[in-house]
């Protein structure tokens, strides 16, 4: 029997940022994350720091400026 969990989301070289040139606000850049099936995560952070656009862009809702998601083993940042 595995004991191996399951990716249930995958994300590798996000980046968001909003605005263009030298006024280009960065919210996060070259992040990797795994979140396992079955798994309890938690995103935490001040108010500002990026949870709602990380949940965005891991949910599809939002195009990352860079990187790719894959939910269930199928990119969804195409």
């Amino acid at each position: 029997m595995s004991t191996e969990k399951d990716v249930i989301i995958s994300a590798r070289g996000l980046k968001k940022s909003f605005g263009t040139g030298d006024s280009q606000q960065v919210i996060f850049e070259n992040l990797n994350l795994d979140i396992y099936r079955g798994d309890f995560t938690i995103i935490m952070g001040s108010s500002g720091a990026g949870k709602s656009t990380l949940m965005y862009s891991l949910s599809g809702m939002d195009r990352p400026t860079a990187g790719t998601v894959h939910f269930a083993g199928k990119e969804i940042t195409k």
